[in-house]
């Protein structure tokens, strides 16, 4: 090639670049872009976040943005893994494969007492053939859509092709709203105010909040996951302040990342008066308790300091600074029941609602079984001493039977609260327990119950997943030192069968660790 030639082929190789390159720069710009409804929100007020994730200004509708908003001082308020659009099921890097509200020993629990901690179980798998740095984070929402808890509880450098199992706690503030709430779960290369982005999509779970011990377990109401890219939260117990919001998103093999500011002024509010009865229905001459735990004082640090009942039957006004009181209707009819409730500021509002009361009432069946987690041939025992008796307009009516079907094909009916029994399968059952009063009068309960197989001696896998992993040395340390009739017994744990778990079941799996079986 002449002197010639290649001027010409370096004029039409930089030509060509100069044409060329622009369209290369284009096809990688992505963008992530954020914006609230209001720039400036008082207490109380609902904050309205949205935004895009576009390349080369035109959205895309299968992205994955995590979003967290910080208080004043700078810790989470809120932390979400939001869709752009309908997200199909993909092959995803790190997925949530198991999330659920629960008790100590991962058993499925629906309802948690204010002022109580409840527990959740989350398990994760990486799916990649590499390593990959993983952080979960949790929010945990009011029935009323306001924040109740976000934080991170767990990271770690994760192996790959590994499935792990956490069980948690976290702490329901007895000024907690009761009803459903809900319990979302992301994962994260890091917190999204350091840039970072979720993996997979967020699984949710719901539970109930409740204000005494019941029997009845009501479902919560399903979560229902968002399909676009926008989230909304209460500022009715925010406190003033600037909030920091931050969202992160990877597409294309590009990481990108935004953030700003609102403001929260603070503004009085009014209380939310709202209670329950119980026994409901109620029974003529029979004492019912009235909860007004369902009202919610509105405001950074409000309370709620007086309570008047209004009962609907002539009787005086009760006015109290607790939630709870007690009232007997004398006659079968329908009253109106009033309560006020005033806050800390002085401001109340009111509610009233109709009461019927009843001539007579059926038993209410209630049951508990010990050990909580029961293995295969392993001597259970159902207790139903919490069930309450019927009535009959002046007194109670004593329980005189007690059906029980064990959902395996065994039923049996004693006179006592009490009975044994044993499953040689295991799986989920479903007993139902049915409870006669002296009146002949009827009230049923069903619970499921999980039967774990009885663990092979000597493996390990606890779990049964076939390989011994952190999953396994979990259930043995958490049940270290228990015996059947203790509250943190595991029958999985006793891998020697001996009745207890001790050192001989912690170096059974700790032996074992890594083993795979088939």
């Amino acid at each position: 090639m002449n002197k010639h030639e290649l001027s010409i082929f370096v004029t039409l190789s930089m030509l060509m670049t100069v044409l060329i390159l622009p369209n290369q720069i284009l096809a990688s710009i992505i963008s992530l872009n954020i914006s609230t409804d209001k720039q400036i929100y008082y207490t109380g007020d609902i904050v309205k976040i949205t935004g895009n994730v576009t390349v080369n200004g035109a959205p895309v509708s299968d992205a994955l943005v995590g979003v967290q908003v910080n208080t004043p001082s700078q810790t989470p308020y809120l932390i979400r893994t939001v869709p752009t659009g309908e997200i199909q099921s993909g092959n995803w890097e790190i997925n949530i494969t198991e999330l659920y509200t629960c008790d100590t020993h991962g058993i499925p629990q629906t309802s948690f007492l204010k002022g109580s901690l409840a527990y959740y179980k989350i398990k994760w798998k990486n799916y990649a053939s590499v390593y990959k740095q993983i952080l979960i984070g949790i929010y945990i929402e009011y029935p009323n859509k306001a924040p109740c808890k976000a934080y991170f509880p767990f990271s770690e450098l994760m192996p790959p092709q590994a499935e792990e199992t956490l069980i948690l706690s976290f702490e329901i503030p007895y000024e907690s709203p009761l009803g459903t709430a809900t319990l979302y779960a992301s994962i994260f290369t890091q917190t999204p105010e350091e840039g970072g982005y979720p993996y997979c999509p967020e699984k949710a779970t719901t539970f109930n909040i409740i204000s005494y011990e019941d029997c009845s377990d009501p479902p919560p109401t399903p979560a229902t996951p968002l399909q676009n890219f926008n989230i909304s939260f209460s500022l009715i117990f925010a406190k003033s302040g600037t909030y920091y919001i931050y969202a992160g998103t990877s597409y294309g093999g590009s990481q990108v990342s935004n953030s700003m500011t609102i403001g929260v002024q603070l503004k009085a509010l009014p209380p939310i008066a709202d209670f329950k009865w119980y026994p409901c229905p109620a029974g003529v001459n029979l004492s019912i308790t009235f909860d007004a735990s369902w009202s919610i004082a509105q405001g950074y640090n409000d309370t709620i300091k007086q309570y008047r009942w209004v009962f609907g039957d002539g009787t005086p006004s009760v006015t109290t600074t607790s939630p709870k009181v007690t009232h007997t209707f004398k006659s079968v009819t329908s009253y109106t029941v009033t309560l006020n409730v005033t806050d800390n500021e002085g401001l109340w509002s009111t509610k009233s609602k109709i009461v019927d009361v009843l001539a007579t009432l059926p038993p209410k069946a209630c049951f508990t079984w010990s050990p909580t987690i029961p293995a295969t041939f392993q001597t259970v025992t159902f207790d139903a001493s919490n069930s309450k008796p019927g009535w009959n307009g002046t007194s109670y009516v004593p329980i005189v039977n007690y059906f029980w079907d064990f959902g395996d094909g065994y039923v049996k009916s004693t006179d006592t609260p009490k009975i044994t029994h044993a499953y040689i399968l295991p799986g989920n059952y479903t007993v139902t327990l049915t409870v006669t009063d002296a009146d002949g009068r009827q009230g049923f309960r069903s619970k499921t119950i999980i039967i774990y197989a009885s663990p092979t001696s000597g493996t390990g896998d606890l779990d049964g997943n076939g390989r011994v992993d952190m999953t396994d040395i979990m259930i043995v340390v958490k049940a270290f030192g228990s015996t059947p009739e203790k509250p943190n017994w595991d029958p999985r744990a006793d891998t020697d069968g001996n009745g207890r778990v001790d050192m001989t079941d912690i170096m059974t799996v700790v032996r074992n660790f890594g083993k795979k079986y088939t």
